[in-house]
């Protein structure tokens, strides 16, 4: 995954391990990301980011798409970056001069390698303030080196990062902490490059605006065992003939070590085969006359469910995350909740993306209990971050992405692929069908249901700030109901057991009275035009008998709870 900014550079993110940004662009700590390529101005180098070309009194034109990044700087540049169409974690980096450019065009290609590791940090206010400082701190119980490699004849840079001292845990172990970071490389896929150069202080010297390498200087440079938070500068220098058809190709990305140079490979392979232009991304399209916007939308979520994909070593399995303030400023990836509602549009978009999402969350469910967590962070690290360590709707989420699939795809055998349980350690495994047992027997022995008989709330049924709403938060969180869970049982159960009834009629008949259940007791929460949203665990106290929860309203219809003169009432 990586991101564009309309300062002119590019952010890779490495979720592999943890989530971490590859290239951090942070100036105040001489960080300044990627995609970056210096040209001759008016008084030394100059860089392709905004402010620099607008000190030149020049302009910068941006393109933003679907998977790629287009600029034009001074007339004389044209950059296009994009994702890698093999699906690895690079970055394609195409130069070109600009048909207007008029002359020959020196230029040096700049990447950074500043590892970011996004560590916890649940609280980010008072005390907490400063979780920014401390992650980049943490670079320091790590060593950096860089060097140069040859992968069939094509240099590639590259940087290590190297734990310092004793007690590292191995690379297979969970731990909040990642202290086997990939190896960041840049590659130059087409040759003629003039020169290179792996050390940031030789290149950049005092300004990173106007390099000092940039006239060659720094070439054949590296650096070994230097300070980890001194961050390092992948360049590669040439230069572009006047006609604007000259072109220079680099990949950036990061992978473990042994996988660098075949990565590197197939990519000159698949330029080499002539299948640079736009490889088609997988879109759903709906179109109506009267919204012409509408298919345009449609494009753009496409491509950003898909490009919000990230893999997970320790899951072996992708899945589109939430991002936002959980991943980017928690470090917490979370909740599988998410991750469901981004499967089912998926499932017609992406089934094979969303067949490995379900497998991240079977991979995710506890060994004990088939719980599954909240949140997940570092390599293989699970939480309920505290407050949310009893959320109770996780289970019917995962089943309901489930049957979706199955209903969608028909691909039942998926119903016998054997997973593993968490953690790995455990040594537990089972068929996807166990997977979906053990989330249905969590749902019904551990969230468990309340005296109305409705669905116990916990910490939290999809809004986890439900007991906020409350004036004894520890009884409700033992003992409140919830009616959204109610709902959603209602709708999905029966629909995960006419899947299942031809395998296990034991457990899809469980499966639908317990549904039945759930629509029965539904009714107490009825208020002649509404439903409440449950209630809070203490003499008989509901909740949104006052007012209307609207989160709550559609899964009881869904479910078939109401008769057709409530339905009509609510609606």
């Amino acid at each position: 995954m990586a991101t564009a900014h309309t300062g002119g550079y590019i952010q890779l993110y490495d979720f592999s391990r943890g989530p971490k940004i590859v290239n951090s662009y942070r100036p105040e700590s001489g960080d300044f990301a990627g995609g970056i390529v210096y040209i001759p101005g008016e008084d030394g180098p100059v860089a392709t980011l905004a402010d620099p070309i607008a000190d030149e009194g020049e302009t910068q034109v941006y393109t933003l798409g679907m998977g790629r990044f287009e600029k034009v700087s001074d007339g004389k540049l044209r950059e296009t970056t994009r994702i890698s169409p093999l699906g690895d974690a690079a970055i394609l980096h195409t130069v070109s001069a600009d048909d207007a450019a008029g002359e020959d065009l020196p230029y040096a290609v700049y990447w950074g390698a500043q590892m970011h590791q996004l560590l916890p940090a649940l609280i980010t206010t008072g005390e907490g303030e400063n979780y920014e400082q401390r992650r980049a701190d943490f670079n320091k119980e790590f060593t950096l080196s860089t060097g140069v490699g040859d992968a069939g004849g094509m240099a590639y840079l590259y940087a290590d990062y190297t734990p310092i001292g004793d007690g590292i845990p191995p690379a297979d172990e969970p731990d909040g902490k990642d202290y086997h970071p990939k190896r960041t490389f840049l590659a130059a896929l087409d040759g003629g490059e003039i020169g290179w150069s792996a050390d940031k202080a030789a290149f950049l010297g005092d300004d990173f605006d106007h390099p000092a390498g940039f006239d060659g200087s720094a070439d054949g440079r590296t650096v070994s065992n230097v300070a980890g938070d001194t961050g390092a500068a992948l360049v590669f220098r040439g230069q572009l003939d006047a006609n604007g058809h000259q072109t220079r190709r680099y990949l950036y990305g990061y992978a473990d070590t042994d996988d660098v140079e075949g990565i590197i490979a197939a990519h000159a392979q698949w330029l080499a085969d002539e299948k640079a232009s736009e490889t088609p991304m997988a879109r759903m399209e709906f179109v109506a006359d009267d919204i012409p916007w509408l298919s345009r939308e449609m494009a753009w979520h496409s491509y950003y469910l898909q490009g919000l994909s990230v893999y997970q070593d320790y899951y072996d399995a992708h899945v589109i995350d939430q991002n936002s303030a959980y991943s980017m400023d928690q470090g917490a990836m979370g909740a599988p909740r998410d991750f469901a509602i981004s499967i089912v549009p998926l499932i017609y978009l992406r089934p094979d993306l969303a067949k490995d999402a379900l497998r991240f969350m079977a991979r995710s469910q506890n060994a004990d209990n088939g719980k599954l967590p909240y949140s997940y962070f570092g390599h293989g690290k699970q939480s309920g971050a505290v407050i949310h360590a009893l959320s109770s709707d996780l289970d019917l989420f995962f089943l309901w992405a489930l049957q979706e699939y199955l209903a969608a795809t028909r691909d039942f055998a998926f119903l016998d692929e054997v997973n593993a349980y968490y953690p790995k350690s455990a040594g537990e495994s089972g068929t996807i069908e166990n997977h979906a047992r053990r989330a249905f027997t969590h749902l019904r022995d551990e969230v468990g249901l309340g005296e109305h008989g409705l669905i116990k709330s916990g910490t939290g049924d999809w809004n986890d700030v439900l007991v906020a709403f409350s004036d004894k938060p520890i009884q409700t969180i033992a003992h409140g109901e919830s009616g959204l869970n109610a709902g959603f049982a209602a709708m999905i159960l029966p629909k995960v057991a006419d899947l299942l009834r031809g395998r296990d009629a034991d457990l899809a008949d469980e499966m639908d009275d317990y549904a039945a259940d759930q629509v029965e007791a539904l009714q107490q929460l009825w208020m002649g035009d509404y439903a409440a949203r449950g209630y809070l665990g203490y003499d008989d106290t509901l909740l949104g008998d006052d007012r209307l929860f609207v989160d709550t309203q559609a899964w009881a219809v869904l479910g078939g709870a109401w008769t057709d003169e409530q339905t009509t009432a609510l609606f």
